[in-house]
């Protein structure tokens, strides 16, 4: 053991599962009264399918900060390009979480993805 504590909210490595919608962290945010990480799935037809991260007009208080494409982690870069079926994850703060939503999900109801393995 390290000695180092875990905060609450904080990932553990090799855990599994996966994030809740919204994770509330214990850090301020500009008047908004905090700050979270958020996983939101890409869907189909979301306005960020098949765009690079740094072609979007992602709001100035988030930052994305992983990518998971069925069971591979990856760390973006400006150049990642986002697939149906990515869960996105990003830090940011309470107030721009539904522009963050507003981008990667669906633009209408459409069926659920298959799971990748």
């Amino acid at each position: 053991m390290t000695g180092r504590r875990r905060g609450r909210g904080e990932l553990r490595p090799g855990t599994s599962g996966s994030l809740s919608r919204s994770v509330a962290l214990c850090a301020p945010g500009k008047g908004s009264g905090g700050t979270q990480l958020v996983e939101i799935e890409v869907g189909l037809n979301s306005p960020a399918t098949g765009e690079k991260l740094g072609a979007m007009r992602l709001p100035e208080d988030c930052t994305v900060v992983s990518v998971q494409r069925g069971r591979k982690i990856i760390i973006p870069h400006g150049d990642t390009v986002v697939e149906p079926g990515d869960k996105v994850i990003a830090f940011a703060t309470e107030g721009c979480a539904p522009t963050l939503r507003a981008i990667f999900e669906p633009l209408e109801e459409e069926t659920a993805l298959p799971r990748r393995n």
